[in-house]
């Protein structure tokens, strides 16, 4: 190979890199993303988690419009929450406040399985 199709395979490897680590990781209907803290302190009132408005459009098409009334229910880990849309949150991370991230035991930059959550039926 010469010198210029190394460079233009190295520099598309490079780019594929930062495309992935910009994009939350799905397996099987479950998201791995980064805590993150909250956007607004105002926002720690409502208990809900927050993503990125297109993650929360995916969690919508998945668990059907009908079927969500307040937001989707997500697990993080062992605890459900109601998540919301929010243009301030990256693509990559799922913002919770501070009480969430004690009481999961989590800090920030970690990184924790997001899953769609369904009640069971009554």
């Amino acid at each position: 190979k010469t010198t210029k199709q190394r460079r233009s395979k190295t520099k598309s490897k490079t780019t594929l890199l930062l495309h992935q680590r910009a994009r939350p990781q799905s397996t099987m209907g479950k998201l791995i993303l980064q805590v993150g803290n909250l956007p607004s302190n105002r926002l720690a009132l409502t208990n809900k988690v927050y993503l990125s408005k297109k993650v929360h459009g995916y969690l919508v098409e998945a668990q059907g419009p009908e079927q969500i009334s307040a937001g989707p229910l997500v697990a993080v880990g062992p605890h459900v929450y109601v998540a919301e849309g929010n243009s301030a949150v990256p693509d990559d991370k799922i913002a919770l406040n501070g009480l969430q991230r004690r009481f999961a035991h989590l800090s920030l930059a970690n990184r924790v399985e997001v899953r769609p959550f369904a009640p069971p039926p009554n």
